[in-house]
């Protein structure tokens, strides 16, 4: 609500900072919340919770819509919007599981532990990938795949669409083959949308983009339940923490890489490194501790 009052590029600033470091907690704890019910439930279900993350991003660009086309100024739009889930979020929170007190979380500042660096380096591959359709799509299509205004706004949409459509898919297809094949195949398939993107033609780009969301759209949630899981013994918040502030980092360093990659050479050329870093993952993939779930019934680690 605060950011709508902001009345210059050094407070505005300064607000996205805080604003920032809250939704950093806000991430954490939602993500470690996912794991506990997952942890009490029967099968995988860590991507449902993304898929409703990627609605939600929907629904606050058509509310956006609906607050231009009644003529809303922005401080008015925000602070509805502000109030509104604040309430909704502090009537939520009375259903949160709340701390075990049994449970040590251990220091509150600490480095990821060796069984956690495999999957930061997939988070960081992940988010870092993400940013070639989240910050980039409508501007490729424009100028690289040469398509018309109309089409090139289609990019952002047909990624978060087939996003939240993943990650509903995400928690069948992981009890059917297991996380680390899941991961594997969903890499591929991310690898194919870039490969297909940079084929720059307007409407094979626009389904490129639309197969790179699919494609990338359970791997964080797989690895953060991963993450969160393998060790029954570990509390699930540093290893959360580790994993997101990973992921962060390469949804901060993407976009900005790939921008200065394509001011030297070009946008297309910008977009081959994200074929590596999907090679990465599925090598990455190949090297964490994960947790296979017996369809309806117990967990043994594997």
């Amino acid at each position: 609500m605060i950011i709508a009052l902001a009345d210059g590029l050094a407070m505005l600033v300064g607000i996205l900072l805080v604003f920032g470091f809250g939704k950093g907690l806000i991430d954490v704890a939602a993500n470690a919340q996912g794991v506990r019910i997952e942890q009490s439930y029967s099968g995988q279900i860590m991507g449902s919770f993304h898929a409703l993350f990627s609605g939600g991003g929907l629904v606050g660009a058509g509310l956006g819509a609906v607050a231009t086309s009644l003529d809303l100024s922005v401080q008015t739009h925000f602070m509805l919007v502000g109030a509104s889930f604040l309430t909704i979020g502090v009537v939520a929170s009375l259903w949160l599981f709340p701390k075990d007190p049994d449970t040590d979380t251990g220091p509150t500042v600490t480095l990821p532990s060796r069984k956690l660096i495999g999957f930061c380096a997939i988070g960081f591959c992940a988010l870092f990938i993400e940013g070639v359709g989240n910050d980039w799509s409508a501007v490729f299509l424009e100028t690289s795949a040469h398509a018309s205004a109309t089409i090139a706004a289609l990019g952002f949409a047909a990624f978060s669409l087939t996003m939240m459509v993943g990650r509903f898919l995400a928690d069948w297809i992981v009890d059917w083959v297991g996380p680390t094949q899941f991961i594997r195949l969903t890499a591929a398939v991310a690898a194919t949308g870039v490969a297909v993107t940079l084929l720059a033609h307007p409407v094979l780009s626009l389904i490129g983009f639309g197969i790179l969301g699919l494609g990338l759209a359970g791997i964080m949630p797989v690895a953060l339940s991963l993450a969160g899981n393998f060790d029954p013994d570990s509390p699930t918040e540093p290893a959360i923490a580790a994993v997101s502030t990973a992921g962060y980092a390469g949804f901060a360093v993407g976009p900005v890489a790939i921008g200065l990659i394509a001011e030297t050479t070009s946008l297309r050329t910008a977009f081959v490194p994200a074929l590596g870093l999907a090679v990465l993952i599925v090598v990455f993939s190949g090297i964490v501790p994960t947790i296979t779930r017996a369809p309806r019934d117990s967990e043994t680690t594997a």
